[in-house]
């Protein structure tokens, strides 16, 4: 299912679009992602770009917070899925998490 959607449309090419995509991450502004992995990716038949990532991301969680609760793992996997398609020299960016 899908929990919360963003959508924007940016004034810029296709190439540069997907090229920011595909570097977010690693991110100095979220360090808290700490690896990324394509699920998969592929350009369906009208020319939209979908791609599939797992995000795993650390918990900013005190030691003493971990100790309580008894957490021994912090890292938690989040998906995420957007498309980008190309309209003339508009490019749309669809992001599902």
């Amino acid at each position: 299912g899908k929990l919360w959607t963003l959508k924007h449309v940016f004034d810029h090419p296709r190439e540069t679009v997907t090229t920011a995509a595909m570097q977010k991450y690693p991110n100095p502004m979220n360090p808290s992602v700490v690896g990324v992995d394509v699920l998969d990716r592929h350009i369906d038949t009208t020319g939209k770009l979908h791609s599939h990532r797992l995000l795993s991301k650390e918990w900013g969680m005190p030691s003493i917070v971990k100790s309580l609760i008894n957490a021994a793992r912090t890292k938690i996997y989040k998906q995420e899925h957007f498309v980008i398609h190309s309209m003339e020299k508009i490019t749309a960016f669809t992001i599902n998490i």
